[in-house]
């Protein structure tokens, strides 16, 4: 089993006289903050979640019942939906290997959502001896034959 490479972070900041939410990316072999955001909503980070595989999407729950993607390498916000119309805070986020997202809130709501309008999708390949390869391409693309200049491998 490979070793830990990255780890999320999420916090409070004081940024322009209130306290804002941020996200980091930490490389755990550099030492080093690879990207941070400070977050454009006022209220709190209730749960944090990575997948579903190599090259997923960060995926925040808020104290209000809403749950944000954010792209992994930009941290662009990808999405952003209300999960509970009572707004209740969500507590966990799990990964279903057929890209639904389940999302479990205080007062015992449990919501399963599909992000099927991402604008890149993942294709994993296992080679021998633990290799493994992801090849990033726009959903709208159709043709693979073409080259491609997302091609990403760990």
């Amino acid at each position: 089993m490979g070793s830990l490479k990255r780890i999320i972070i999420t916090g409070e900041v004081d940024y322009k006289d209130k306290l804002r939410n941020f996200i980091l990316v930490f490389n755990m072999e550099s030492q080093f903050t690879e990207i941070i955001k400070i977050l454009d909503v006022e209220v709190e980070i209730t749960a944090v979640a990575y997948g579903p595989f190599d090259n997923g999407h960060i995926m925040v729950g808020l104290n209000d019942g809403q749950l944000l993607a954010f792209d992994f390498l930009t941290l662009e916000r990808l999405e952003k939906i209300q999960a509970f119309e009572d707004r209740q805070p969500i507590i966990r986020i799990t990964f279903d290997p057929t890209h639904y997202i389940f999302v479990a809130g205080y007062s015992g709501g449990i919501a399963a959502l599909s992000f099927g309008d991402f604008k890149m999708q993942y294709l994993y390949f296992e080679f021998a001896k633990e290799k493994y390869c992801t090849l990033q391409v726009m959903r709208q693309r159709r043709d693979l034959k073409e080259p491609t200049t997302n091609l990403c491998c760990y």
